[in-house]
């Protein structure tokens, strides 16, 4: 589905009025509304809070208490609104401390109409993709929590990246980190013999039993891949006790 560029709203901090006078105008010609002019961080902050605009233009360089950077950190802080740095110039250390606040852009002034509107477009779309991925992150997370068992993402350097409350309440261990599953999981140096991740990351789902000598426990593993758009593959473990099941076919 194509998406479609709509009129954005826009608020322009910058402290130089004639620069943030023609700014506007160029923002208006391209097809959006600048709704907003600010000179300082503190008003800016406050400006965004009541006019709720769809993207703000911030000056790195912006004079008094509060420069860009300090003020975008705290718009990133109380808001989720886009925000596209104008600069004329900015050395590397600069740079990299704007990089903190995650913007989706640089305007290097002054700016023509073409590129204002370029950046516009590219701006919303990026914001507009995240918040589609956050949203279908935080309805994954909501199924994968009600799953009675262990299930966690394994990248193809076998780390854990996600795992689901009753695998975090269960292994008492900072799982985010860079040893691998059969360390955490089993305390072991090397991969446990019942490992599929290579069947996995070929395509296959692959089921098995497993049993632990070591707690005297029955498990049953589901391992499936997950690929993302952008062709890496994790394998997606699903680890559930079922020693009360298969001591009672014993039993029987």
């Amino acid at each position: 589905m194509n998406y479609v560029f709509k009129k954005a709203r826009i608020l322009v901090v910058e402290d130089q009025r004639i620069i943030a006078l023609d700014l506007a105008t160029t923002i208006n010609k391209a097809g959006h509304e600048a709704i907003g002019i600010e000179s300082k961080g503190e008003k800016a902050i406050m400006a965004a809070e009541a006019l709720k605009p769809d993207l703000v233009f911030m000056d790195i360089s912006l004079s008094g208490d509060m420069d860009g950077i300090e003020t975008a950190k705290i718009l990133k802080q109380t808001s989720n609104i886009p925000l596209i740095y104008l600069t004329a110039y900015a050395d590397d250390k600069t740079i990299e401390r704007a990089k903190i606040t995650e913007p989706y852009g640089y305007i290097v002034k002054p700016l023509d109409e073409r590129e204002l509107r370029s950046a516009v477009e590219i701006a919303l779309y990026k914001h507009r993709t995240e918040k589609l991925l956050k949203d279908s992150e935080a309805k994954y997370r909501a199924i994968v929590d009600t799953v009675e068992g262990s299930l966690f993402l394994v990248n193809s350097n076998k780390e854990i990246v996600f795992a689901n409350k009753f695998f975090e309440e269960k292994v008492n261990n900072n799982f985010l980190n860079t040893e691998a599953c059969h360390k955490i999981l089993f305390s072991k140096d090397h991969p446990c013999d019942h490992c599929k991740m290579s069947e996995v990351l070929s395509g296959r789902t692959v089921r098995t039993e497993v049993y632990d000598k070591n707690t005297d426990t029955w498990y049953y593993l589901l391992n499936s891949p997950v690929k993302l758009s952008s062709g890496e593959v994790f394998n997606q473990h699903l680890l559930m006790d079922i020693t009360i099941q298969k001591k009672t076919e014993e039993t029987l």
